[in-house]
């Protein structure tokens, strides 16, 4: 489990300010690419009071795999220079060795990791043991309370949730409607 060093900011730039100004003043020939990796062996959680996550060994060599990947994709379209959103190294020049900064010793405290899609903090499931809402999406304990969005999922789906959260929502509506007779 990897927590953010007491000594720094929570929210760092990728690059150095001075270097992260010469970029915003060529945005308009900047562009960019995102890597997505579902979770296969990291782990999380939330409480009430932190999140915690643990990314996994496979999904970490996934993660340096797609960037370098992209990174290649852009040098061959004709880039000059890219930044992989790992903190540390910068701005990498097209011809540049880019293993140099997708090191295995990366903490994921030095990478631009996001969640776009966070799912699964209010798990249904079939027991109240093993989940914090039943089958319609009504909170154990409660008669008039339910969740119906992603926070329902057991896990990430991997994939963009949309359409999945609409059929849970029209679901638990229903159930809600239901019993409201």
């Amino acid at each position: 489990m990897y927590n953010a060093p007491p000594d720094k900011a929570w929210l760092q730039l990728a690059l150095p300010p001075v270097e992260a100004l010469e970029w915003m003043a060529n945005l308009r020939r900047c562009a960019m690419a995102g890597v997505v990796v579902h979770d296969e062996d990291s782990t999380g959680r939330v409480t009430a009071s932190r999140i915690e996550y643990s990314l996994g060994d496979h999904d970490r060599s996934v993660l340096f795999d797609a960037l370098g990947t992209a990174a290649r994709v852009y040098f061959a379209a004709g880039a000059s220079a890219v930044v992989t959103g790992i903190h540390g190294p910068g701005t990498i020049a097209a011809g540049q060795y880019l293993d140099h900064a997708l090191k295995d010793e990366t903490s994921p405290w030095q990478m631009g990791l996001y969640a776009a899609h966070p799912m699964g903090t209010c798990r249904m499931d079939r027991s109240s043991t093993d989940s914090v809402v039943d089958a319609d999406g009504r909170v154990w304990g409660w008669d008039n309370r339910h969740a119906a969005d992603t926070r329902v999922f057991p896990t990430s789906l991997g994939v963009n949730p949309q359409v999945t959260t609409y059929a849970v929502g029209l679901t638990v509506g229903a159930a809600v409607a239901d019993r409201a007779g």
